[in-house]
Order: C-alpha cells, then sequence, then structure tokens
C-alpha cells in the first residue's frame, strides 16, 4: 500500500521481497535480483558503509527522468537490508529549473554591467574620432598656409623635429604639476598673441604639451621669417591633438577589446570543458565583468602567491564562483569598503580567500549560507541559489572545500583545490 518503493534484501543485497512500487519501477521479477548491480552509485565501498551505519543511509540515484532517494536501514538481527524509496523527480525538476532561472538572471545582471562597460570606451572613440575629423579639416585648410609661405630647409627641419615631437608626446608623462602647466600654457597664449595668432588659446596647451616655448622656437629659428613661423606653430599646434585624439581612440579600443577577451575567457568559450586552470586570471576576469558593482567606493586588494601552480578544473564554472562569493561582497559593502583577495598553497591545495570588511554575517545565519533557497536578500533579489550551487561547484565536481567564516567587520570565503584531486586532503582545521 505504501507509494513509494519499498524493499528488503540480505546483508548481500540480493531482494527478499518488494512491494507494488518497487516491482511498477523495477519490473515484475524484481525479487531475487542484486539491489547493488541495480541502484546506481552502489559500489562495495558504499555497501559496506550502509551495513556499518547504525542510522538510515541515503542515497540518490536516477532512472531515466525519474529521480529516488533511498534511506537503506540494516537490521543485524534479522540481518537484513530494508530500502524505503521516495520519489523527488518533482522536487528536482523545480531545483534545476530555479538554479537554471537563477544562471538567467546572474547572466542578465552580467550582460548589463558589461554593456555599460563597452559603452563608456565606445562612446569615448566615437567622441575622438569626431573630434580627429573637425581638426584633419583644420589641419587640411592651414596646408594652405604653408604653401604660401613656401618654407626654406632650415624651418622644413624645424617643422619635421616639431612633427616628431608632436608623434612622441603621447608616450611622454609631464613631470609639471597642474599649476605650473597652467602658468606655461598663459605665457604661451601671451606670446602667440604678440605673434598675430587669433586662436592663441586653442594652440598653446598643445604647444605646452610638447615642450614648445619661446625660448626653444628663439634657439632653433632665429632666421624663420614672422609668416614661416606663423604657418609652422600653427600646424604643430593642429598636429599634436591628431596624436593625441589617435592614443584616445587606441586606449579606448583596447578597453573594449580587453572586456571581451576577458568576456570570452570568463566563459572559457570555444576551450575544453576541464583544462589546466590559472587561478588568477580566472579572478582577474571575474574582477573585470563585475566592475559595474565594485564602485569607486569599493577597493580591491589582490595578494598573490607568485608561484601558484594551475589546477585541473571546470573554468566556467570556477569563474561562476568567484562571481558569486564577489557579487555578495560588493552587495554586503553596498557601495563603499574593502575587499581582499588572498591566494597560497596549503596542504598540496590551492587555497583562495575573498575577504571583505562589511557587516559580516550573523552567527545564527552563517550555518545555512550554503542551504538551497535560503537567503537574505528581499524578495526578487536573491533565490538563495549562489552559494549552494557554488559549495556544489567546489565540493562535489572539484573535491575541494569551501568554508565561510564572519565577524563584524571581517567576512572571508575560503576556497580550497586540489591540484591533483587523486591526493584531495580533508580541509584543515581553523
Amino acid at each position: 500500500m505504501n507509494p513509494g518503493p519499498m524493499i528488503r534484501t540480505n546483508l548481500e543485497g540480493t531482494v527478499l521481497s518488494s512491494n507494488v512500487a518497487a516491482q511498477n519501477l523495477f519490473g515484475k521479477d524484481f525479487n531475487g535480483k542484486n539491489w547493488k548491480q541495480i541502484c546506481p552509485g552502489i559500489t562495495t565501498e558504499v555497501w559496506n558503509k550502509i551495513l556499518q551505519t547504525e542510522y538510515a543511509f541515503p542515497l540518490e540515484a536516477q532512472f531515466s527522468t525519474l529521480s529516488y532517494i533511498f534511506n537503506h536501514r540494516v537490521d543485524q538481527l534479522g540481518r537484513m537490508v530494508f530500502v524505503f524509496g521516495t520519489d523527488i523527480t518533482v522536487q528536482r525538476s523545480a531545483e534545476k529549473q530555479m538554479k537554471q532561472d537563477k544562471k538567467m538572471a546572474t547572466l542578465g545582471t552580467l550582460a548589463a554591467g558589461i554593456a555599460h562597460e563597452l559603452n563608456n570606451p565606445a562612446a569615448a572613440t566615437r567622441r575622438a574620432s569626431q573630434q580627429l575629423k573637425e581638426t584633419l579639416h583644420k589641419i587640411d585648410l592651414n596646408r594652405q598656409n604653408l604653401y604660401t609661405v613656401r618654407l626654406g630647409p632650415g624651418e622644413t627641419d624645424l617643422m619635421l623635429e616639431l612633427a616628431q615631437k608632436a608623434s612622441e608626446f603621447t608616450k611622454q608623462r609631464s613631470s609639471l604639476t597642474a599649476l605650473q602647466i597652467s602658468d606655461k600654457e598663459t605665457e604661451t597664449e601671451e606670446w602667440l598673441e604678440q605673434l598675430g595668432f587669433e586662436n592663441a588659446w586653442e594652440i598653446a596647451p598643445a604647444l605646452v604639451a610638447i615642450g614648445i616655448e619661446k625660448q626653444f622656437i628663439d634657439s632653433r629659428a632665429k632666421s624663420l621669417s614672422p609668416d614661416a613661423l606663423k604657418a609652422i606653430l600653427q600646424w604643430v599646434g593642429l598636429l599634436v591633438p591628431v596624436y593625441q585624439l589617435l592614443h584616445e581612440i587606441y586606449e579606448a579600443s583596447s578597453r573594449i577589446s580587453d572586456i571581451v577577451v576577458a568576456l570570452k575567457n570568463y566563459s572559457f568559450l570555444g576551450q575544453a570543458p576541464v583544462q589546466a586552470v590559472n587561478i588568477h586570471e580566472g579572478i582577474d576576469n571575474t574582477l573585470l565583468i563585475l566592475k559595474h558593482k565594485l564602485k569607486a567606493g569599493i577597493t580591491v586588494q589582490k595578494r598573490y602567491c607568485e608561484d601558484l601552480p594551475p589546477v585541473t578544473a571546470y573554468g566556467s564554472e570556477l569563474n561562476q564562483v568567484w562571481t558569486n562569493i564577489l557579487d555578495n561582497a560588493a552587495d554586503a559593502l553596498k557601495g563603499n569598503g574593502e575587499i581582499i583577495i588572498r591566494t597560497y598553497k596549503l596542504d598540496n591545495m590551492a587555497t583562495v580567500e575573498i575577504e571583505d570588511n562589511g557587516p559580516g554575517i550573523p552567527e545564527t545565519i552563517l550555518p545555512r549560507i550554503f542551504d538551497p533557497f535560503f537567503t537574505t536578500k528581499e524578495p526578487g533579489k536573491g533565490t538563495g541559489l549562489g552559494l549552494s550551487t557554488s559549495y556544489l561547484i567546489i565540493t562535489e565536481k572539484h573535491k575541494g572545500h569551501l568554508r565561510a567564516r564572519s565577524r563584524p567587520g571581517s567576512t572571508v570565503f575560503t576556497v580550497q583545490l586540489p591540484f591533483n584531486q587523486e591526493t584531495n586532503t580533508e580541509p584543515p582545521q581553523g
């Protein structure tokens, strides 16, 4: 009459009797078969644990599309094993859907953040390219002045020297303070106005940027005619912004490229699911992807072990762990605080500590943070699956350890991954 399968075996696993539900699941000729050969996951080691366990020993098993939990209880006096099965197919299906929803929600959040990160350099590139177009147009108009003046050899040499300075100035950093630069620009602007420049205010910053001052011109171009001097300075004053804008376009496009590469590496797109993974690269890529959440008020300190070897891992899923932990840390800090990431080797394992100086996790909640569907966030902002999924990824898929400790001002998540999963150890105490 029991709706779930009920089975009785001897200590060797031979099925002695079963109810109708068990026979409907395993067949009418189920009695007499060996349960160890029918139930997935029962190895000799597991069966010995079942026989040695004083209380019920649960084991989850999958049969086609059905999921069951079988609780095994040993009757030592009767030398039998009782098995009670519970159908959890609907529950597992709901959990799977919730996990998928969590992944989609995370993906949507990351996509929005990446779009924001891409928008800034893309807008900078567009703005710089438009300004470059306008500047090149001004240079084209100024070219007629150079043709009219008909520069001599010495004047041409000066022009080439200034052009070289203009091309190199983006690689150099000025040692002057902002106040000193401002004073020099004012002085240069007054000098240009004396020479008859109508747009002295526009040219002066460009000349100062490449170190062109009155003394420099006087020392190299004493024989310059006033018209030639004016034409050359006008030309170089327009040339400097060209290199400056080209540099801005290069920097912005490099930023876009870095984000795309980080996103590709974050997802391990087109790569084998299991491979030697550089933990530091994974964390760095995750930080870049989450930059929109790590606002100006949050600082990140990276204290990496320089000789940390790679680990054999599912790279994209490992990045999912870093995402969940760092995302929670950012939420706890509410836009103001510090995150410290440490890596080191301990007991033949790669160890990663992610610490934030937020308010901490209450002692009453800490033991439950890895439970599925447990969340302290407001409805609609958390599913309670982020840390539970991370726990399964580390402990089940990678045979590692994930722990957390917390007090006000310090919450630390510790992830340990074996370099060689075959030599995995028990987690150290403390």
